[in-house]
């Protein structure tokens, strides 16, 4: 079957699927933060017990991203969404019903290890059903939409958790993930011939089947890998803190509610939203990537340092939290350079390289984060108590800006040696 016109309706019919399952991956990664007060009250957390429960989805995720990049690669994305969204159900429904501190633990890191995989088989298929040249577009639509779930974890689930309860919401998020889990594994396939469809880029070795200990070696002894990896450890862990712990910045150092927090925190993710979208868009049309890269990172670290050395005005700080989240969402362009510098046959791999760098900042950076409330909550207040660990996240940034520098310039193509050199 040669129809060109059904392979490419159907490609969005797949990607609008896995799409809409990343919408929930940002909203269970970004929610504790708007049912932090209920945690604290039901099970007793302190500011660095919350971190860490927070931190299980980074810590699972983390764990997972050199595995999920070999599961795409060889088990394919199909069964791999599939089952991270069924992983994903449960993990919601066990953290809706936990009895006890243990179980929520646990419920967090159920969600987190069915989540960490749906990203790099989102990746995949951009792969083997896009092309190459509309990659970076692609990262950014992907982006726009995990950073819309994140938007709903924010005021929208505010308003869901005090008309239901906290339990009952993350219960409807566990019936909502699951019935996707079932639609997954009927439409997802993993390439066009598998529909009997022409390859949509045939001059990518993708029928070769990859052999792992190869894969990995070429992958993480390329040094041009790694800035990648540095760029979304730093810019993305002080992402992951300021939003678990936005809302009660909002709170305690303005005095307004946390449905009202909930309503401008909402505009951070919708404005990282946009931005994935339009630096792809200017990445892929520059033919450029380490240019966006360096101009949206000035930008970040700016509003950063507004935040660590100042005391915005709230109405500055409406205003901010969207160009914040908007030059944030570089992070697209920089997975587009991990696949780029790598062997196409190993998008997976290579990718999940640089997205394991955002689980691991995502995991520790907000351990940091609350540690620091905690050592400093008896002696300080408002802006008094927030200012030593933004300022720490501030010097963090700056480490992220310097990977960027480092960052190879691809001119949005496979640079690898692999393109003219096979692998043994």
């Amino acid at each position: 079957m040669h129809n060109p016109d059904r392979a490419r309706r159907y490609r969005w019919l797949i990607y609008g699927l896995m799409v809409s399952i990343y919408f929930f991956v940002y909203f269970h990664r970004m929610s504790s933060g708007v049912v932090k007060d209920e945690l604290m009250e039901a099970f007793g957390l302190t500011g660095t017990s919350f971190s860490n429960l927070n931190s299980m989805y980074f810590y699972s995720y983390l764990i997972m991203q050199i595995p999920s990049g070999i599961l795409a690669d060889t088990l394919g994305a199909r069964r791999t969404v599939s089952c991270g969204c069924l992983t994903m159900s449960l993990g919601a429904f066990l953290f809706g019903a936990a009895p006890s501190l243990p179980f929520l633990f646990w419920g967090r890191l159920l969600v987190g290890f069915g989540a960490s995989v749906i990203f790099i088989a989102i990746l995949k298929v951009q792969t083997c059903w896009f092309r190459e040249s509309e990659f970076g577009v692609m990262s950014g639509i992907t982006g726009f939409v995990g950073n819309l779930g994140g938007a709903m974890a924010q005021a929208p689930l505010a308003l869901l958790v005090s008309a239901l309860t906290w339990r009952m919401s993350f219960y409807c998020i566990g019936i909502v993930t699951l019935i996707l889990s079932a639609l997954a594994y009927l439409v997802i396939r993993n390439k066009p011939e598998e529909m009997g469809f022409a390859p949509i880029n045939p001059v990518l070795p993708l029928r070769v089947k990859p052999r792992i200990p190869v894969a990995l070696k070429n992958v993480l002894t390329n040094k041009r890998s790694w800035p990648s990896f540095f760029i979304n450890c730093f810019f993305s862990g002080c992402s992951m803190a300021f939003t678990a712990w936005g809302v009660s910045y909002l709170t305690e150092c303005y005095g307004i509610s946390v449905v009202e927090a909930g309503s401008i925190t909402f505009w951070y993710p919708v404005g990282m939203a946009i931005g994935s979208v339009v630096i792809g868009i200017v990445s892929d049309r520059m033919k450029r990537r380490k240019l966006p890269l360096l101009v949206s990172a000035i930008g970040s670290c700016t509003c950063w340092a507004i935040f660590a050395f100042t005391e915005p005005s709230l109405l500055f700080v409406r205003i901010l939290l969207p160009v914040m989240g908007f030059f944030g969402a570089f992070i697209v362009v920089s997975l587009a350079v991990s696949k780029e510098v790598n062997d196409p046959r190993f998008a997976g791999m290579s990718t999940s390289l640089a997205n394991m760098g955002l689980f691991f900042g995502g995991a520790v950076i907000p351990v940091f984060f609350g540690s620091l409330i905690d050592r400093y909550q008896a002696a300080a207040s408002g802006f008094s108590l927030y200012h030593a660990p933004l300022r720490l996240c501030f010097v963090f940034v700056l480490f992220g800006f310097l990977s960027c520098v480092l960052t190879t310039e691809t001119r949005c193509k496979n640079i690898s040696a692999a393109q003219t050199e096979p692998l043994p």
